[in-house]
C-alpha cells in the first residue's frame, strides 16, 4: 500500500511539472518567433537606410541586429533546456506508471 502512495505521488507530481515545462516551451516558441520577426524588420530597416545613404541609421540598424541575434541564440538556449526537461519529465512520468512487481514473499 505504501508503495502505491508513492508511485502516484510520483506520478502526479511528473504531471504538474510536465504542465509547466510544456507551458514554458510554448511560451519560449512564441518569444522565439517575435525575436525572430524583430529580426527581420531591423533587416528591412538597414536596406531601407542603406539604399537611402544614412550612414548613421545604418550603424544602428547593424548594432540592433546584432542585439536581436544574441537574443535569438539567449531563446534557442533557453528553448533547448525546457525542450531537455519537458522530455526527461514524460520519461519519468512513463516510468512512473510501470506496473510496480510485487515483493517475494518470504
Amino acid at each position: 500500500m505504501k508503495r502505491s502512495l508513492v508511485t502516484l505521488a510520483l506520478a502526479l507530481a511528473c504531471g504538474s511539472a510536465l504542465a509547466q515545462t510544456d507551458a514554458t516551451v510554448q511560451a519560449d516558441r512564441e518569444q522565439l518567433r517575435k525575436d525572430e520577426a524583430l529580426l527581420r524588420a531591423h533587416q528591412r530597416q538597414l536596406r531601407r537606410d542603406k539604399a537611402r545613404g544614412n550612414a548613421a541609421a545604418v550603424a544602428e540598424d547593424k548594432e540592433a541586429i546584432e542585439r536581436d541575434r544574441a537574443q535569438i541564440r539567449a531563446t534557442r538556449q533557453r528553448l533547448q533546456a525546457n525542450v531537455e526537461k519537458m522530455k526527461d519529465t514524460r520519461k519519468k512520468e512513463a516510468e512512473s506508471r510501470k506496473p510496480v512487481k510485487p515483493r517475494p514473499k518470504e
